[in-house]
């Protein structure tokens, strides 16, 4: 398993380690205008050295960016 393998299993546990977190913030006080943001910056300052060298990365960050923008509480 090379540098970049561990990369991405680091990044898919801690987005949804974050994920958690947010579902559990929006059920307790609800959402808010600017609701994950600062979780996503988190990561992309993280995990940004490597977001162009490889496309698995860009990618889950860019889809928990859109889960982010898309979560409807229920």
């Amino acid at each position: 398993m090379n540098d970049i393998d561990k990369t991405v299993r680091k990044l898919k546990r801690d987005i949804a380690y974050r994920e958690r977190k947010l579902v559990t913030k929006a059920k307790k006080i609800g959402l808010y205008e600017n609701f994950g943001q600062k979780e996503y910056r988190q990561l992309q300052d993280k995990y940004m050295k490597n977001f162009y060298d490889d496309e698995r990365i860009r990618s889950l960050l860019l889809s928990f960016g859109r889960w982010i923008t898309l979560y409807i509480p229920y």
